[in-house]
């Protein structure tokens, strides 16, 4: 179950001068169910309190912001930082400098300020409108002597203009720097040390949240690194295709038609679906266990494994024929994951002497992060109680890092580690990890 959302402002969740009344209404019944709403935003947090109290967010204690792209941490109670991320002063001297070079207006947020250096007519009327009126123009940056400097911005309406500034940047500012981009309209500059998905797992790691329990939603390359983070990482129908390639969902609705609203019914709040868990027993069972099996490995094990390893696994453990002997002559038992019609997935246990072998727990990805995983391991637990099993173990790849954090979350503590040899020049590197069912 999901219990943070992590959700940009413009372009996601506010467009064309408003939010859709869809998302405020979505917002409020996750909030209402537990969940916490966090605006994650490149924005200052000075300016937030209209929005703030629009989402019902305003003085609520248990709501946080990530503002400036992740370089303060606040609390929606009294805008109270958290934790909060400095730039070095010199550096931002250097910067400032550089950027009088470019036909760029350069904009300098403190804590509670934004300095801003040649400002244009398009942006003096595009901080009216978005009421982000408490700025100081400054003339040089003299103005700025003794004041904290959270994050930097050049603005040029022209992004080929900013991506050409960049390219000509010192490769030293470059490593010194977090830069990305948003609003087709900014370049956006921090220290190094933050990004809005370093700013949300530090959230997480203040809140207890594990990170599958967090959604992530935005648009542009600013979000894409807690998209990236996220267990569920959402990047908008309307957002940039670069952004779209890290998400693992892309929403059917754009920002200004409740896109954020269609995120939390659809994975926050949706309607409860039982998943059915088919037994497999006979050869028609088995022949449709392999085929779903060929294809959940072929799309999760890409990033883990090479195609030949995959190839060679499947026909030597998932295939029809490994698949018949295992359940007709090894003990294991199999079982198919029904949601309506489609099968979404498949669970493997096999009892040892004094523990259950969870062997496989596979989802196609489209069905990942819904909780149908915690029905298929309460299956794994009813067969090891079957069994009178007063453990689970499984084994895992060391470098499946989110599948361990899953696993950990549930329960699990690694045990131990083991080399195999599976033949064909190809080993497995796992970690043993297992969960004691004792109350």
């Amino acid at each position: 179950m999901y219990r943070l959302i992590a959700c940009d402002i413009d372009e996601t969740l506010y467009e064309a001068g408003k939010i859709a009344p869809e998302n405020i209404a979505a917002i409020d019944a996750f909030i209402k169910q537990g969940g916490r709403f966090v605006l994650a935003t490149g924005r200052p947090g000075f300016t937030l309190e209209p929005m703030l109290r629009q989402l019902h967010l305003w003085q609520n204690p248990d709501e946080y912001l990530l503002v400036n792209n992740g370089a303060l941490i606040l609390s929606c109670a009294d805008l109270h930082c958290v934790k909060k991320s400095a730039m070095s002063f010199d550096l931002a001297r250097e910067l400032f400098a550089f950027g009088q070079q470019f036909s760029v207006c350069i904009q300098v947020f403190s804590e509670d300020t934004l300095y801003i250096y040649r400002i244009n007519d398009d942006e003096k009327m595009r901080l009216e409108y978005f009421e982000a009126t408490h700025y100081q123009e400054i003339e040089s940056f003299d103005a700025l002597a003794g004041v904290e400097i959270i994050k930097m911005m050049y603005q040029n309406n022209d992004m080929d203009y900013l991506y050409e500034i960049e390219k000509q940047m010192p490769k030293e500012w470059k490593d010194a720097l977090s830069l990305s981009y948003s609003s087709n309209r900014y370049m956006e500059l921090n220290d190094r040390s933050i990004d809005k998905g370093k700013a949300l797992a530090q959230l997480a790691e203040l809140l207890h949240i594990a990170r599958e329990d967090i959604i992530a939603i935005g648009d542009n390359a600013n979000d894409a690194s807690m998209i990236a983070y996220a267990g569920l990482g959402v990047c908008v129908a309307n957002g940039q295709e670069a952004v779209k390639q890290v998400a693992d969902h892309i929403t059917k609705k754009d920002a200004l038609h409740g896109a954020v609203a269609e995120v939390i019914w659809e994975f926050a709040l949706p309607a409860k679906k039982e998943v059915q868990l088919v037994c497999c027993e006979t050869n028609a069972q088995i022949k449709a266990l392999a085929k779903l099996a060929d294809g959940i490995w072929h799309e999760y094990f890409v990033a883990l494994l090479s195609a030949d390893q995959i190839d060679y696994m499947v026909d030597r453990f998932q295939s029809e024929t490994a698949l018949h002997k295992a359940i007709k002559q090894e003990a294991y038992q199999y079982w198919i994951a029904y949601l309506g019609k489609e099968a979404i997935g498949y669970l493997g246990v096999c009892p040892k002497a004094d523990t259950l072998f969870l062997s496989k727990l596979y989802l196609k990805k489209a069905y990942r992060g819904k909780g149908y995983a915690n029905m298929m391991l309460k299956q794994a637990e009813q067969a090891a109680k079957k069994y009178d099993l007063p453990s689970i173990t499984l084994t895992c790849n060391k470098y499946n890092t989110h599948s361990l954090d899953v696993y950990r979350h549930k329960g699990f503590v690694i045990c131990d580690a083991v080399v195999s040899d599976i033949g064909n020049g190809y080993v497995m590197d796992d970690y043993i990890l297992t969960k004691s069912l004792k109350k």
